[in-house]
């Protein structure tokens, strides 16, 4: 049903900070994102978000062109998760700020 939402709108909040949009929802915004080409700035601070949902942000990271900025600041990212997304970066030119502060990163991520 978000995902329905969010394909219907040209934009949505850029905020969904201490939102609990959990593993599943950021799997669904993540689909809805591929095909947007207007977000640049995506809060999704304190929202729940697992190692499943930031699987599914690499993801996106890897195809898109215009998110800029991303904070991921308060979720359960952790080391296996920061890999991943340093994987994806390779792939983002785009993304100029990522903020993981407080996401259970040690000093293997």
């Amino acid at each position: 049903m978000l995902y329905s939402k969010i394909r219907r709108v040209c934009c949505f909040p850029s905020s969904l900070w201490q939102n609990a949009v959990g593993d599943e929802g950021a799997a669904l915004l993540c689909g809805a994102l591929k095909t947007n080409r207007s977000l640049k700035q995506l809060d999704l601070g304190s929202s729940q978000i697992g190692l499943a949902g930031v699987r599914a942000i690499a993801g996106l990271l890897q195809q898109n062109k215009t998110l800029e900025s991303l904070s991921l600041s308060g979720n359960a990212v952790g080391d296996e998760g920061a890999a991943l997304l340093c994987g994806a970066l390779k792939a983002n030119r785009s993304l100029k700020t990522l903020n993981l502060g407080n996401s259970q990163i040690g000093l293997a991520g």
